[in-house]
């Protein structure tokens, strides 16, 4: 009876060992992102390898026993090393709230990029990667406005929002031009509208 009430609180302590945080001094912001299609093994690994867990076995346990496992939402994160798996599971859980920004005219790619980033809708460089990625740049076809995202869209949901509402402000006056020449004409704009910042 001794042994297995031992052996009960040995497992019990170790328990909450891979529950505490991966480190209680560690409060800084760190950036983190759950993809649609991420499955628990996915997600509990990513988390592991950032040290923003002890053990992805414990998180996932934990996270399949608590149901915190089917209810991750896809988005991006600022979690913290102090946090611990419970507080990490409820925040993955509730999602993060929506983000209002405000891109203004003249703003490079580059500057988009920063500003989403840093309202924390895209990861670092997630827009100048997605931009690389393509075959024409998007420079200058980022319509600038005040925009809402939930944080964590990804890099093609927010240019797809902004591109359609560039074609709906500027196409009517594009229309009729050729694709080299509207071309010509959204670099010129991008360039009048920075150089128009400075007197």
């Amino acid at each position: 009876m001794g042994t297995a009430l031992g052996l009960f609180f040995v497992l019990l302590a170790g328990g909450f060992l891979l529950l505490a945080p991966a480190d209680a001094a560690r409060t800084e912001a760190v950036s983190f992102a759950i993809v649609r299609g991420d499955g628990i093994r996915e997600i509990a690994d990513r988390l592991e390898g950032m040290d923003l867990i002890k053990s992805k076995i414990g998180f996932t346990i934990y996270s399949l026993i608590t149901g915190a496992a089917t209810g991750f939402k896809p988005g991006g994160y600022s979690l913290a090393k102090s946090m611990g798996v419970p507080a990490l599971a409820r925040t993955l859980e509730a999602g993060m709230p929506a983000i209002t920004v405000t891109i203004r005219e003249g703003m490079t790619l580059v500057d988009i990029g920063r500003a989403l980033a840093d309202a924390g809708i895209l990861l670092p460089l997630e827009l100048e990667e997605y931009d690389r990625s393509r075959d024409i740049s998007l420079e200058g076809y980022l319509f600038p406005d005040t925009y809402t995202f939930s944080g964590g869209i990804s890099a093609a949901s927010v240019v797809a929002v902004m591109r359609e509402n560039f074609e709906k402000n500027a196409g009517p006056l594009l229309a009729g031009l050729g694709e080299a020449e509207a071309r010509k004409a959204v670099i010129l704009a991008s360039l009048v509208e920075k150089e128009a910042l400075y007197p």
